[in-house]
């Protein structure tokens, strides 16, 4: 994994690092992504204005929010995620602190390995046709977002029903090279769950727009960096951000100031760790493993 990682690095250089070249000597002036997002809802009535054109009014506002989560589910859709589930696609489930449930989603595929392992380890394990799934992040943070079901288990002790929910996994060595920069930066180690980093400043064009890169991978953010930090002269500034708060405000943003929104999304591009993308082509290219949906748990291999 590491060796193909290091293959992976190399390739964000060579995808990023030529758009940040072209875009070097107009590199925006700083200035915070998503500024005026989460200010509050739209007030103001609408007074005597027509029946019809209220309608109309809102036939229109449904028709640009419709438009803008559809950008946005296309941006997010491009980030693999990973689950490991049985052969019919039905995740595994991992307990959580008083033992309900939760459907692990990983933003790199060595963890999603990790807990393969785990599973082919248990008992019923090898015959339960356990695989890594790849999905994506906006099937995933859909499925984050959703209140906690059933599970289908109880409490051996007290026959509680459990609950479970989807949950992303998270990361350790990104938090602790998330942590290694607000610790630099002087900032309280208050580490995100999954986090994410921006570049104060650095914009390219991407089919001829220009966009703000969000690194999901520290890894990656460095190498694109290195190769441009001597024209930008000297290391730029790095911002860690919490990426499920980020995605949570983005789609809030939508319904309370969807031109807002609508903007704010056009100027970013989530950049997807580079070894979660290898590790999706690879799967692609194994004609073995056909398209298997995300499916509710199945318990028979617990």
């Amino acid at each position: 994994m590491t060796q193909s990682h290091s293959g992976g690095a190399r390739k964000a250089v060579s995808r990023i690092a030529t758009a940040f070249a072209l875009a070097l000597a107009n590199i925006a002036a700083p200035e915070r992504l998503l500024t005026g997002l989460v200010q509050g809802h739209l007030e103001g009535g609408l007074g005597a204005v027509p029946a019809l054109a209220v309608t109309s009014s809102k036939q229109l506002s449904a028709t640009r929010q419709k438009r803008v989560r559809m950008t946005f589910k296309n941006k997010l859709a491009k980030v693999p995620v990973f689950m490991v589930t049985n052969d019919g696609g039905s995740p595994f489930l991992s307990s959580l602190q008083g033992g309900d449930q939760s459907a692990l989603m990983h933003l790199f595929p060595a963890d999603a390995q990790r807990m393969l392992n785990g599973v082919l380890k248990a008992p019923n394990g090898a015959s339960s046709g356990a695989k890594v799934l790849t999905s994506n992040l906006d099937r995933a943070f859909k499925l984050a977002m959703l209140q906690p079901a059933k599970s289908g288990l109880k409490d051996q002790v007290t026959g509680r029903e459990l609950t479970m929910v989807w949950q992303f996994s998270a990361d350790k060595a990104e938090q602790m090279a998330a942590t290694g920069l607000l610790v630099k930066k002087m900032k309280a180690p208050r580490v995100p769950q999954i986090p994410a980093y921006m570049v104060e400043g650095l914009t390219y064009t991407k089919r001829g727009k220009e966009v703000r890169p969000v690194f999901l991978c520290r890894k990656d953010l460095e190498a694109a960096v290195a190769a441009v930090s001597a024209e930008m002269g000297g290391s730029p500034d790095v911002e860690v951000i919490d990426l499920l708060e980020f995605l949570l405000t983005i789609n809030e943003a939508i319904t309370e100031d969807t031109a807002a929104a609508e903007a704010d999304i056009a100027s970013i591009d989530i950049v997807a760790p580079s070894e979660s993308l290898d590790f999706k082509d690879s799967v692609r290219s194994d004609k073995k493993r056909p398209p298997v949906k995300i499916v509710p748990p199945d318990h028979r291999w617990r």
